[in-house]
């Protein structure tokens, strides 16, 4: 078990899973569980996709965006918070744009 746990720790695929497991795991779970009866519990699975997928890009942003660093000039404080919520938006945005072009 030890081995395990170490090789988690010390690859990047492995810190890449413990990282992101929480995330991995509750979007499989909303895509799995999809085929339900009901419209209204399938809306909600998909809101709840959807918005782990906006929080896996936006954790994936944040990632790009610290490693290149332009952030010089601006405040270190509120970059985060804007990636975030840009990420957010364009999501939501996309899910708009499906939804209208589905069902209009």
């Amino acid at each position: 078990m030890s081995k395990i746990k170490k090789w988690f720790e010390t690859t990047k695929i492995g810190s890449f899973i413990l990282r992101n497991s929480v995330l991995i795991i509750i979007f499989t779970i909303s895509l799995l569980a999809f085929e339900a009866d009901s419209a209204e519990i399938n809306t909600m699975l998909l809101i709840i996709a959807f918005e782990t997928l906006a929080i896996g890009l936006s954790s994936l942003a944040a990632w790009a965006f610290t490693h290149i660093n332009f952030t010089k000039d601006y405040k270190k404080d509120k970059i985060l918070g804007y990636i975030t919520l840009s990420v957010h938006i364009l999501v939501g945005l996309v899910v708009f744009s499906l939804y209208l072009s589905m069902f209009s």
